[in-house]
């Protein structure tokens, strides 16, 4: 699995919680 496709399922369930907090980049850091 190259990184970029993992990064990309991440970001399918990264985007739903982005909608619900409105701070994905919070998120987001603790995803990475």
């Amino acid at each position: 699995m190259k990184k970029g496709e993992r990064e990309r399922i991440e970001t399918k369930q990264g985007e739903r919680r982005r909608n619900e907090t409105k701070e994905g980049g919070r998120e987001r850091s603790e995803t990475k």
